[in-house]
């Protein structure tokens, strides 16, 4: 048999070489593939039982009676290989009785599936490559927010379904409808694929959303005014609830960029500059002349994509080894150059203003990051683990740890 390989590898060669020596008679008795892929005990062709987990082969199937010829091979001399007999070999009638036993299982003609020359693979090998997707069902996906006796996994299922509107301004709304999908397609996309980085995405989420209820921030336009308007290209001093803050650039130059470029989406992307660099990065999506700001809020897709962009495009840290302290990744990060593009005239600044990648200020309150405690939740663990407030570097230690 000599299947059709659809797979591609990286050092392929090494994974020829061994089926060669796998076939290559030599002082033993002559062994199929197969046989060395079995035989655990068999440590030089380890590395050819690794590689054929990811085999993806095409050849008849056993279980259709047409292909039944090639067992003739059982009852011929040397059928198995050089000096190894079929194990019917000179006894017809026990091979008989084998066949009939054979086409009393075969079920493929009675189904009529067609062609039997199908696609085989390693199950094992796929139920390893399945588990890295990131794709969980919507009641997985409702056991990332802890349980409560107000809060089941009906309830929160729900969120992802139905929109929310505002109870008293019923043309605002505060979460779209039908999340579940784009928010699992967001997380394909922007590489939320390990445990490490979906308990990082669900936090930052579950925090800037409202543990999934709000996606618009809950504030009235006279207070978004107030605190975002003129904020434009150098920091401004204002009084914010009785208190003088100085307040940082957010690119809201124009009237009414306050309200306009208020938070919205998965992480409530905020800003003049934030709406422009996603507006650039979704190829001229128009995302900040109105009516189209709004669309981060009243579309799914946009609201889940406008999360991970943000998400994303921010300094990746890493836990210094010796220090435990959080250090970016600086210039081998890739989301250090998604920066740079983003902003040219901030370049290095900005990224080194990012000071994590679940922290990014707004999430803040507004207190240093040193200070700030970051409620980590780790998706379908906490039963394992049952403290829900935690600081950032005391996360990542156990998550790297578990």
């Amino acid at each position: 048999m000599k299947p059709d390989i659809v797979r591609s590898w990286p050092h392929a060669e090494n994974v020829t070489n061994g089926l060669q020596a796998a076939h290559r008679p030599s002082t033993r008795p002559y062994r199929s593939v197969a046989y060395f892929a079995r035989e655990d005990n068999d440590p030089e062709h380890q590395h050819v039982r690794d590689w054929t987990r990811w085999l993806i082969c095409r050849f008849p199937s056993e279980w259709d009676k047409a292909n039944n010829d090639r067992c003739v091979k059982l009852k011929e001399k040397d059928g198995l290989g050089p000096v190894q007999d079929g194990p019917y070999y000179g006894n017809d009638a026990e091979y008989d009785k084998h066949m009939a036993f054979v086409e009393s299982l075969q079920w493929w003609s009675d189904a009529n599936l067609g062609d039997s020359n199908v696609w085989h693979f390693h199950p094992l090998g796929f139920i390893e490559q399945y588990r890295k997707c990131s794709w969980v069902s919507l009641p997985e996906l409702a056991q990332v927010v802890q349980g409560g006796q107000h809060r089941t996994i009906e309830s929160v299922s729900n969120l992802f379904v139905t929109e929310l509107r505002h109870p008293h301004h019923h043309e605002r709304v505060m979460r779209p409808a039908h999340l579940y999908i784009p928010l699992m397609q967001c997380m394909r996309k922007y590489g939320m694929t390990t445990a490490l980085r979906r308990a990082h995405w669900f936090w930052q989420t579950l925090h800037e959303a409202g543990i999934f209820q709000y996606m618009r921030e809950l504030r009235e336009p006279d207070y978004l005014t107030n605190y975002y308007e003129g904020r434009c290209h150098v920091p401004i001093q204002r009084m914010i609830s009785g208190h003088m803050k100085t307040l940082s650039p957010l690119g809201n130059c124009n009237t009414g960029d306050g309200v306009r470029f208020s938070g919205k989406g998965m992480i409530q992307l905020t800003g003049g500059d934030n709406y422009r660099g996603y507006q650039s990065y979704r190829g001229g999506l128009n995302v900040t002349v109105d009516p189209g700001p709004e669309s981060i809020i009243t579309d799914a897709n946009n609201a889940c994509d406008a999360g991970g962009y943000f998400w994303t495009s921010k300094q990746r840290m890493h836990l210094d080894p010796v220090t435990h302290h959080l250090v970016p990744y600086g210039k081998m990060s890739i989301n250090f150059w998604a920066d740079k593009d983003i902003r040219l005239d901030l370049g290095d600044d900005q990224s080194r203003r990012c000071h994590s990648m679940c922290e990014h200020g707004s999430g803040s309150g507004g207190k240093s990051p040193k200070v700030f405690q970051a409620c980590v939740l780790v998706p379908f663990r906490f039963r394992k683990w049952p403290a829900s407030r935690i600081s950032t570097t005391q996360g990542l230690r156990w998550l790297h740890q578990n």
